[in-house]
């Protein structure tokens, strides 16, 4: 997923993300009227939240941790800012099995707003977007996996 230079000015958001033209796209997830979305930019990636335009929020502290489970597993991007911690999660979970062994899988992804290790908000993503491995490249790892 690797978002390719276009024409469009620099000061102007690339497609549906608020990255950059020649930022590479690492998640991009509509939260209604606004969205948020990671963008590598050189070594670093960058978190942007708000509307085309009107960015409300923008941050390079984070961190990537990555959890297995059984069945799935979950991909998440920390990003803090004056104490609070910003969650990108991507998450696939096992529903159930069926007799026949199908794995019946469930896939998530959005972002959980958390503030003194109580989760404050909680938004689903308006798309199917999803945490590719290609963010390990711009972001440290992280050891925490936020359960919600």
């Amino acid at each position: 997923m690797t978002g390719a230079a276009s024409a469009r000015p620099a000061s102007q958001p690339a497609g549906h993300s608020l990255c950059m033209a020649g930022e590479t796209r690492i998640f991009s997830c509509p939260l209604g009227a606004k969205q948020v979305s990671v963008c590598g930019a050189g070594k670093q990636a960058v978190y942007r939240y708000g509307r085309p335009g009107k960015i409300e929020l923008v941050s390079r502290l984070m961190t990537l941790a990555e959890q297995g489970y059984s069945g799935g597993g979950e991909t998440q991007i920390q990003v803090t800012n004056n104490g609070y911690s910003y969650i990108l999660f991507d998450r696939t979970v096992r529903t159930g099995f069926g007799p026949d062994g199908r794995h019946d899988p469930a896939f998530s992804s959005g972002l959980l707003v958390r503030r003194g290790g109580r989760i404050l908000s909680s938004k689903r993503c308006g798309n199917d977007a999803s945490i590719p491995s290609l963010a390990r490249q711009f972001m440290p790892t992280g050891n925490e996996i936020v359960v919600h």
